[in-house]
């Protein structure tokens, strides 16, 4: 569990030391309805 939903209806990352198992840009690339942006 890396993202967790915010009040505000948008996720954020909760586990930091988790986002290395991840790859956030191929999640960002990949998804069909582009609602993953990186900053």
């Amino acid at each position: 569990e890396v993202f967790e939903m915010g009040d505000d209806e948008k996720a954020f990352v909760k586990a930091e030391d988790k986002c290395d198992t991840c790859d956030c840009q191929e999640a960002a690339d990949t998804c069909p309805s582009e609602a993953i942006t990186i900053e």
